[in-house]
């Protein structure tokens, strides 16, 4: 089974799409090979190696019919298994892993990321919260940031504008607990 171009990146649309965690796992992972191999060679599909290296994932992702209401995710270890020749093949390649399997990062490093994230729209709207150098500080050492999303709907609850509660629904379905 060989996956075009064109057909990962609409993968990887349909996995977020479809809230398919470990295949949208895949479809990033097929993305990054896909352009290393197009800075490394003829391309993606004048050059065999890479694909038939990522044939199984290419598998699994076709079978999963993400173009399908109800497409369905896959396991953990059918991942695993889909990601062996890929490594196998970078490591033949003398190829760091990184280039293409990168680690996602820690449930520290995203809740740091989302507290910034939803402070810096306060921010722009002039209405920093008094505490929120604090509540920042308090996740770069590795306590919640309960109290922040409290104040947020605290803020929504007294009248804040359908602009910001949708920014502030959104980053709340983006963040880590």
């Amino acid at each position: 089974m060989w996956i075009s171009e064109n057909q990962i990146d609409e993968a990887l649309r349909l996995t977020a799409y479809h809230e398919l965690p470990v295949l949208r796992k895949g479809a990033e992972v097929l993305s990054k090979l896909r352009d290393w191999t197009n800075q490394n060679s003829d391309g993606w599909p004048y050059w065999q190696k890479p694909s038939r290296a990522a044939d199984k994932l290419m598998t699994l992702i076709h079978d999963a019919e993400l173009w399908r209401p109800g497409a369905h995710d896959i396991t953990e270890e059918q991942l695993k298994a889909a990601f062996r020749p890929i490594k196998a093949f970078l490591t033949r390649q003398g190829v760091d892993h990184d280039l293409v399997f990168v680690p996602p990062p820690t449930e520290k490093q995203l809740a740091i990321i989302e507290v910034q994230r939803i402070g810096h729209i306060w921010k722009l709207r002039d209405r920093e919260p008094d505490n929120y150098e604090n509540w920042v500080q308090e996740v770069r050492n590795g306590e919640t940031f309960k109290g922040f999303r409290e104040w947020l709907v605290t803020e929504l609850d007294n009248g804040d504008t359908t602009l910001q509660r949708k920014e502030t629904a959104n980053a709340d379905t983006d963040n880590p607990g």
